[in-house]
């Protein structure tokens, strides 16, 4: 497990690292907001596209991508307003 935060920009197609390895599973989670979204890489590592822990339906623009150091976010404010801060966690199983 890794945690980490970042500041959103608002930009497309950013890169996350820091994770220290390939996370299999990613929460993220905007500062003083109640609800977070989620890309397991069940649904695949390159499928732009995340879940709401609420009920809704996925969504693209959100986490895009599972790297080899991290992740990378889409410009849905859920995971990249400008000037908001987010938190994450990786998770990957023991090898």
């Amino acid at each position: 497990m890794s945690i980490g935060c970042y500041e959103g920009d608002g930009s497309d197609y950013r890169t996350i690292t820091g994770a220290g390895f390939e996370p299999k599973y990613i929460i993220v989670k905007a500062f003083g907001d109640i609800s977070a979204v989620h890309h397991p890489d069940a649904i695949g590592t390159g499928t732009d596209e995340s879940l709401s822990f609420m009920a809704q339906a996925a969504f693209a623009n959100g986490i895009q991508n599972l790297g080899p150091d991290g992740f990378e976010v889409g410009n849905d404010p859920t995971v990249n307003a400008a000037a908001t801060n987010y938190y994450w966690l990786a998770f990957r199983p023991r090898p």
